[in-house]
Order: structure tokens, then sequence, then C-alpha cells
């Protein structure tokens, strides 16, 4: 494993994160690494969603792209029709 070593980090964040540890009943290293999980997992989340409303969009536009093609064969047949 590797590790990170954050520098001039302010003393009043480094207290809040033992205090975030305590409160969670872990050590500061083990709270750390939480923190860091839950945020990178949340950015791979958001992604995630993106990626489905993207996929979404586009199978809707390819829909459209079908009924606008039905509807331009439609037409053709009406005007051949007349």
């Amino acid at each position: 494993m590797s590790s990170i070593t954050i520098r001039n980090l302010d003393d009043s964040l480094k207290a809040s994160l033992r205090v975030r540890a305590a409160r969670h009943g872990v050590l500061v290293e083990q709270e750390k690494k939480n923190i860091l999980q839950s945020t990178l997992a949340a950015d791979v989340g958001e992604v995630n969603g993106l990626e489905f409303a993207l996929r979404i969009k586009t199978e809707n536009l390819q829909r459209l792209g079908d009924c606008l093609q039905q509807l331009m064969k439609t037409e053709r047949h009406a005007r051949a029709a007349v």
C-alpha cells in the first residue's frame, strides 16, 4: 500500500479530524481513509449517474430519429398518393 502526506495542514482542521475520528470510534488514520473512500465513491457515483443520464438521452434521441424517419416515409407515401 502507498502513503499520502499532507503538508501545512491547518491545526483546526487536524483537530476536527481527531474529533471526527473519535466520534466514529476509529483512529485518525482510519478516518482519513474513510473520508477519502466515501468522497471518491461519491465521485464515481456521480460519473455513473451522468453516464446513465447520457445513455437515456442517447436512447431517447435514437427513438426520436426513428419516429422522424417514419414520419418522413409516411409523408412521402401521402404525397405519392396524391
